[in-house]
């Protein structure tokens, strides 16, 4: 079969996740056919997808808050909502693509743009929705009681993320029950070949991945704490942030000195996206998470990783308590969970 691919270009996890997918279904005789990766404005290089041949579209982003440690919600909407004639140029676009094109069907990973355009395509193709997003409306999810607004806001993309999916696959960190008359499928976590090759061993560095270089200052509080570690950290805009400590370093993030940095770490602290959880429970590494401020997903992402026992979330730098060698104590039933990856993707894109 061949497959088009639309992509949210937006962090690394979709984007991750994507190149994990394409992998499986390449091992199996099947074939990408177009892949259409989202971009932002100002326009960034996605250094993960700098090999593969694809096209690139307008999709809506996050801005950051003044302080670094998250999103600005209100800066997002306004400059969204300005940008919108925009967006109905890349629906269009893809719609356009998607119909003409031999794919047989069409994967979406959680980018309501590209969603559109296959919906607005109006193509006999099955449509594929792939997120982890999709989860926290399975009952194995409790919501907090908290935060009811960014709930609202979160459900209605997830809402636009999948209209017209044939299917929905919920990346999920656990074996949970499918949901068929919802279009609802649980399945394991897409990762990507370098991590499933890579192989676990120890050092003694702590691998930080920052989605938002705000949160640097506290990696700081806790070299201080720790000065016989090595904090290696992982950021987008990390060079340009003066350290002043022996005991950091700072790289840009790139698919060999990321996986190569967490396979051989003590211990793993990242803003809470869903791809590096994966990775680290995966590779049997203890997991500290910073969530981002005004981000729900993440704040979903946190809980639903404390659901499973893999993971601590660190409210300040203060309740760091680090025990070598202890591993991640999810590790075993993860590990036989994603064991069942390929036949479980084969089984529901290729039937």
């Amino acid at each position: 079969m061949k497959y088009f691919f639309i992509v949210q270009g937006e962090g690394m996890g979709h984007t991750t996740q994507s190149l994990a997918l394409r992998s499986l279904l390449e091992k199996n005789g099947h074939e990408v056919a177009r892949t259409f990766l989202g971009r932002r404005v100002p326009l960034r290089r996605n250094l993960l997808y700098q090999e593969i041949q694809h096209n690139r579209f307008l999709s809506p982003f996050f801005l950051s808050s003044r302080n670094q440690k998250g999103i600005s919600l209100t800066s997002t909407f306004l400059v969204n909502i300005i940008l919108s004639p925009l967006y109905i140029i890349s629906i269009l676009r893809i719609a356009y693509q998607v119909r003409r094109s031999d794919a047989d069907a069409v994967v979406v990973f959680y980018d309501f743009i590209g969603q559109l355009g296959a919906f607005f395509s109006f193509s006999d193709k099955k449509i594929f929705s792939v997120s982890h997003h999709f989860f926290f409306s399975h009952p194995a999810f409790t919501y907090p009681k908290e935060r009811k607004a960014e709930r609202l806001m979160m459900n209605l993309h997830s809402f636009l993320a999948s209209i017209a999916a044939d299917k929905k696959l919920a990346l999920s960190f656990s074996r949970e029950k499918n949901i068929p008359e919802r279009n609802l499928f649980i399945v394991p976590p897409l990762l990507r070949p370098a991590v499933l090759e890579a192989g676990s061993h120890r050092e003694r560095h702590f691998h930080v991945y920052l989605l938002h270089h705000g949160f640097i200052k506290n990696i700081e509080n806790l070299a201080l704490r720790y000065p016989e570690i090595t904090f290696r950290i992982f950021t987008r805009k990390g060079k340009e942030y003066p350290i002043h400590h022996k005991n950091i370093e700072i790289e840009t993030v790139s698919q060999e000195g990321f996986v190569s940095s967490i396979a051989g770490c003590s211990a793993v602290i990242c803003t809470s996206g869903f791809e590096t959880l994966a990775e680290a429970i995966y590779l049997n590494k203890e997991l500290y998470l910073l969530p981002s401020k005004s981000h729900f997903e993440q704040h979903c992402n946190a809980l639903d990783a404390e659901r499973i026992g893999a993971a601590t979330v660190l409210r300040d730098s203060g309740n760091f308590v680090f025990d070598a060698g202890k591993g991640n104590s999810a590790h075993g039933k993860f590990l036989k969970w994603i064991g069942e990856s390929e036949a479980i993707f084969m089984k529901i894109l290729c039937e």
